[in-house]
């Protein structure tokens, strides 16, 4: 699908594709495999580029260069936030079930730079549950990761559990 003005009269940019929405094969097709991601570009001058994905597995890849504000969340109104949810559970989406476990991860912010050919994690942030979630409470823990100098692993630097202890690690030797 794309978005034009083929008639104006300005003639250059203003006959160009402004916006579209393709979907695009990521393997070959067979018999087994169809496997199609979305893809939306825009443009401001010249062709339109990607800048969103939406990949057959379901995963969203963002695509910006030279924005300071890569990812905006909005939210307009009174006793209005803006808000990002991770929610895990096990099951399927058709039919979730409890998670019933301690230590399971709940969700994860990962930072990643480029380097070597590859996108490498330099820290993370991430939350699990503190034991087996009933009805009445939820104990859950956070952990902050980096990676120390000479090494490309990341190692759990602090850890806030369910009864806000802070606990600090310090592999400096």
């Amino acid at each position: 699908i794309d978005f034009q003005a083929p008639l104006e009269g300005a003639g250059t940019d203003a006959i160009l594709v402004g916006a579209s929405i393709k979907g695009v094969a990521e393997a070959a097709f067979s018999s087994s495999v169809n496997s199609t991601g979305l893809v939306f570009s825009t443009n401001t001058t010249g062709t339109a580029t990607e800048r969103m994905r939406i990949t057959s597995a379901g995963r969203i890849d963002l695509h910006t260069q030279g924005s300071s504000w890569p990812v905006g969340i909005y939210a307009y109104g009174t006793d209005i936030s803006s808000r990002i949810f991770l929610v895990a559970s096990k099951g399927t989406k058709a039919s979730p079930a409890d998670i019933d476990a301690g230590d399971y991860q709940l969700g994860a912010i990962e930072f990643y730079g480029r380097e070597s050919n590859g996108n490498r994690m330099g820290g993370s942030m991430r939350a699990y549950t503190g034991a087996t979630w009933s009805g009445s409470s939820y104990p859950t823990y956070l952990t902050f990761s980096t990676v120390a100098t000479s090494s490309t692993s990341e190692a759990v630097r602090m850890k806030i559990d369910e009864n806000s202890r802070i606990s600090l690690s310090n592999n400096d030797g």
